[in-house]
C-alpha cells in the first residue's frame, strides 16, 4: 500500500482517466490531478482565468520532465486555439481523444528539462529539436489520393496507416502486438479505407458494401479498430489531406493548415516517441511559422527516415 502511495501517476494517463468526468467548476478537474501526478509547485487558486490554470499545470509537468500528455495536442485545432494555449490540451481534447493515445510514447532520448522558471505568462516551454524546414508539400488531396500518394512516395502500409490513424486509434506497432499478426497492416489499411468509401457514398444516397470484406479469424478486430478509424474522419469533417516533407521525414496535415507550412515553415520534434517495434521512427513534430517562440500552426505524426541523422541538440524553446 505504501509503494501504491508513492507512486507517482504520469500526467497524460491521469488526463485520459480524470477529464472524461464533470465538474462544477473547470478548475477541479486540473486541481483534481495535482495528487496524483505529484506537482505541488501548482498553488490552486479559483480567481485565475482557466485557460492560465491549464498553461500551469502543463508547464508543472514538463518542469518534472513529464512530458506524457503531449499527444493529446493532436487533437487541437490550432486555427481556432488562442495564442498562448497552442500547445496547452483542454477537458474537450481530452474527450475527443481516444484512451490510447497517451499510451505507446515515451520521453525521447537525451531530452533535457525546461528551467523550473518560466517567465513568459503565456504557453509552455519544451525541449524541441529541429527537424528541418518544410522542403516541400503535396496539393490537397482525398483520403484515397493520400493513400496513393503515399504509396508512391514508397511509405509501406504499417507507416501509412500511422500517418493516417496512428493519433486517432493507436499506432500499427501496437495493433500488430494485441492480435498478434505481423502481416496485419495492410489487410487493416484496407479494410478502414472500405468502411470510409462505405460511409461517404451512404451519405450520398448511394451506400455500397461488400459481405466479405474480411475472412480471417480477427475479423471482429478488423470491425473494431477499422470503426474507430472512421469515427474522426467524419465527426471532424477531415476533408482533404496535406503530405509535407522535411529533412527528418514525411507528416500528413489538414489541408487547411496547409498555407500556413508554406515557404518558411519549419518543424520541430517534440520530446515524445514511440515505444513499440518503431521505437524512434515515429515522433510527435510542432510546424511553426517561426523559430522562437514557436508558433504553432500544426502538431502531427512524423514517419521518420531511418537514413537520415539529426546533428541538432535539444533545445527549451518557448510554444505558443
Amino acid at each position: 500500500m505504501k509503494v501504491a502511495a508513492e507512486r507517482s501517476l504520469p500526467l497524460g494517463e491521469a488526463i485520459a482517466c480524470v477529464w472524461r468526468r464533470r465538474a462544477c467548476l473547470d478548475h477541479d478537474l486540473v486541481y483534481s490531478l495535482l495528487g496524483i501526478c505529484r506537482l505541488s509547485n501548482v498553488t490552486p487558486s479559483y480567481h485565475k482565468p482557466f485557460n492560465a490554470v491549464l498553461c500551469e499545470l502543463f508547464r508543472a509537468a514538463a518542469c518534472a520532465g513529464d512530458y506524457s500528455w503531449i499527444p493529446l495536442c493532436t487533437e487541437i485545432d490550432h486555427g481556432a486555439s488562442p495564442v498562448g494555449m497552442g500547445l496547452i490540451p483542454t477537458p474537450a481534447h481530452a474527450m475527443d481523444a481516444p484512451l490510447s493515445i497517451v499510451k505507446g510514447w515515451t520521453n525521447a532520448f537525451g531530452v533535457p528539462a525546461p528551467p523550473r522558471n518560466q517567465l513568459s505568462p503565456l504557453g509552455v516551454a519544451l525541449p524541441v529539436r529541429y527537424a528541418g524546414a518544410v522542403e516541400w508539400q503535396s496539393a490537397p488531396l482525398s483520403l484515397p489520393e493520400t493513400v496513393q500518394y503515399l504509396r508512391q512516395r514508397r511509405r509501406a502500409p504499417a507507416e501509412i496507416w500511422d500517418l493516417l490513424f496512428g493519433m486517432s486509434v493507436g499506432l500499427m506497432a501496437e495493433i500488430t502486438t494485441a492480435l498478434e499478426d505481423p502481416e496485419i497492416a495492410g489487410p487493416m489499411l484496407e479494410f478502414a479505407l472500405l468502411l470510409i468509401d462505405a460511409r461517404e457514398h451512404a451519405a450520398n444516397g448511394t451506400y455500397r458494401t461488400s459481405t466479405d470484406l474480411v475472412a480471417t479469424k480477427h475479423r471482429l478486430a478488423y470491425l473494431q479498430y477499422a470503426t474507430l478509424a472512421q469515427r474522426p474522419w467524419f465527426r471532424r469533417s477531415l476533408g482533404r489531406l496535406v503530405v509535407i516533407s522535411c529533412r527528418a521525414g514525411e507528416a500528413v496535415l489538414r489541408a487547411e493548415r496547409a498555407p500556413s507550412t508554406g515557404a518558411g515553415a519549419i518543424v520541430f520534434l517534440l520530446p515524445v516517441e514511440s515505444s513499440g517495434g518503431a521505437a524512434r521512427e515515429r515522433s510527435l513534430v510542432v510546424v511553426s511559422s517561426q523559430p522562437e517562440p514557436l508558433r504553432v500552426h500544426a502538431t502531427a505524426l512524423l514517419v521518420r527516415s531511418p537514413a537520415v541523422a539529426l546533428d541538432e541538440q535539444w533545445e527549451v524553446r518557448l510554444v505558443v
